[in-house]
């Protein structure tokens, strides 16, 4: 305030001189101590240019430039407790080297002892010609003033510099968009229920719901539960067997002819295998890896091959490998890439068998037979025929019906059933099966019907076969 106002803070002559040197030799002014006085029992004259009868100093807590104005430098301290008795009606404000630079008169203000616990908490605002030469750090050692303390914690919950949120701990975290939800990849930013809603709808779940079926769930193998669950961790015999997310779930297999060698096999972009990763000895979470374009090495001549894959280091790796459909599933679960035996057992939770490939003569095509792949194998398979193997010494018939799928899983056998019917015949011992051997390519059935028949061999004998596998 001007040097004519009765009350208020204004600048020293010493103060003002001290400023100007400042200024001209770039050296800042520090401040460090707040000086209080009685005025010798009135309120000191305008004209004072120093304390006139001090009662109590101490440093300064807070110097800062004042936030609505540059020109104004705001300087507070906190008059303890153990201060006092006494009526304040003066104030100084002294630079580093105890100038004085501002006084201030004022009306009683009536400071405590000991026993009334009673602080002052003062702000001085001190307009100067060029609030750059204060030095704002102050000793770390004084009291942080109320208005201070109020003012660094506006200042940190109006920040951003706040530590981020994990899993185990509270912090700053940012709202995913749709596709960031849709993608199931980050770790760091926060779901919320219209984000969710748009994701759920991308994958159609709200048809599914609304269509109140079972099967309308089982033939959308790529909304398995566990598969919407990609960051929870479950042990692997619990998780669901891959999906590759194609119609008849199989993969396009493309063979080529390579000269002088068994031939290669090709593997399109862009189809989707949800599958298990092992995070840990047993465990694992549901991941949806998407196929790279990949076309293996040479193949040799006259080998089976078996197409697989499995995550490693989070991404999809496509191999093959030699082996027999004989092959024992690994300890480990998982083939070996390029190995020369081994590789020919069924899907696991976590490598995924896609096809056979047998090579022929050098420079030849590879036959490719492509494997299905999901977590629920099942069909019902039926064929009828006519009966061959007249046994003319038995009066009986043999008949074999075969059945193929090409799963990537060898089935169990849930039922079966074989019959039998003739013209001029009748049955004299009954139908009943003779072989039967399944395995992941198909089924085949051999019965055996005894029949006595007065036109012997050119019985018009019909046979046929139901069988229900699952895998």
């Amino acid at each position: 305030m001007a040097e004519t106002d009765p009350y208020g803070w204004r600048m020293t002559p010493a103060g003002l001189a001290l400023i100007a040197s400042a200024i001209a030799s770039n050296t800042p002014i520090g401040i460090a101590t707040l000086v209080l006085g009685d005025g010798g029992g009135t309120v000191p004259p305008a004209s004072a240019t120093g304390i006139v009868n001090e009662v109590w100093r101490g440093p300064v807590s807070t110097v800062r430039r004042a936030p609505d104005n540059p020109l104004l430098v705001e300087v507070q301290a906190v008059v303890p407790v153990t201060a006092g008795p006494f009526v304040v009606r003066e104030a100084a404000i002294l630079s580093a080297d105890g100038t004085p630079l501002a006084l201030c008169r004022r009306s009683d203000l009536y400071k405590g002892g000991p026993a009334e616990t009673h602080t002052i908490d003062l702000l001085a605002r001190i307009a100067v010609s060029d609030a750059a030469v204060i030095d704002l750090t102050v000793d770390s050692g004084t009291y942080a003033t109320l208005m201070a303390v109020s003012a660094a914690i506006s200042d940190h919950a109006n920040g951003r510099s706040h530590p981020d949120a994990t899993e185990t701990a509270k912090g700053f975290t940012r709202l995913a968009t749709a596709a960031e939800t849709g993608s199931g990849q980050l770790a760091t930013v926060a779901v919320h229920p219209a984000g969710l809603k748009a994701a759920l709808d991308g994958l159609g779940l709200a048809d599914v719901a609304k269509s109140g079926s079972y099967n309308a769930l089982q033939d959308r193998p790529d909304l398995s539960v566990y598969a919407l669950a990609t960051d929870s961790i479950y042990p692997l015999a619990a998780v669901p067997y891959p999906t590759v997310v194609t119609p008849d779930c199989r993969i396009n297999i493309t063979p080529s002819a390579v000269t002088g060698t068994g031939g290669a096999i090709s593997v399109p972009a862009g189809v989707d295998i949800v599958m298990a990763q092992e995070v840990r000895s047993g465990h694992g979470r549901m991941v949806t890896a998407t196929t790279s374009a990949w076309t293996s090495q040479p193949l040799d001549v006259g080998a089976t091959y078996y197409l697989r894959a499995h995550i490693d280091g989070g991404a999809l790796l496509i191999y093959a490998q030699r082996g027999a459909d004989t092959d024992a599933i690994p300890a480990s679960q998982r083939g070996t890439p390029n190995a020369a035996s081994g590789g020919g057992f069924d899907t696991t939770k976590t490598d995924v068998l896609l096809a056979r490939v047998v090579t022929g003569a050098a420079g030849g095509v590879p036959t490719v037979t492509r494997l299905s792949n999901s977590d629920r194998l099942m069909a019902h398979m039926e064929a009828t025929g006519q009966a061959t193997g007249y046994i003319p010494e038995a009066i009986a018939y043999t008949y074999t019906v075969n059945f193929t799928y090409n799963w990537a899983r060898t089935p169990v056998v849930a039922s079966e059933f074989g019959w039998l019917s003739g013209v001029d015949a009748y049955m004299q011992g009954g139908v009943r099966r003779l072989t039967r051997s399944v395995s992941r390519y198909g089924a085949s059935l051999t019965y055996h019907g005894d029949w006595y028949s007065s036109l012997g061999s050119g019985t018009q004998t019909h046979c046929g076969a139901t069988i229900d596998v699952s895998a």
